[in-house]
């Protein structure tokens, strides 16, 4: 495996794994996660169906960030 091949890897995860979370907690609306305190004020102003809303969406730029890093339209990557 070649050391691109591991920054590709490393860049991919980054983005997938808090996308991953974002989605899950705005899909399932998780009192785990919408409990804390610092997301409280998001909640306050917008209610909790649009602060999911957002995580969702926030969690689908984050998987199109990492489908950017591997495609690299680009060439920053090379």
């Amino acid at each position: 495996m070649g050391q691109m091949t591991l920054v590709y890897v490393a860049l991919g995860l980054m983005f997938v794994l808090p996308g991953c979370l974002a989605i899950w907690a705005g899909l399932s609306g998780s009192q785990w996660f919408f409990d804390n305190h610092s997301y409280r004020y998001l909640i306050n102003k917008l209610g909790l169906g649009w602060t999911r809303f957002i995580f969702v969406v926030l969690g689908l730029l984050l998987f199109l960030a990492a489908a950017l890093v591997i495609i690299d339209p680009l060439d920053v990557m090379k």
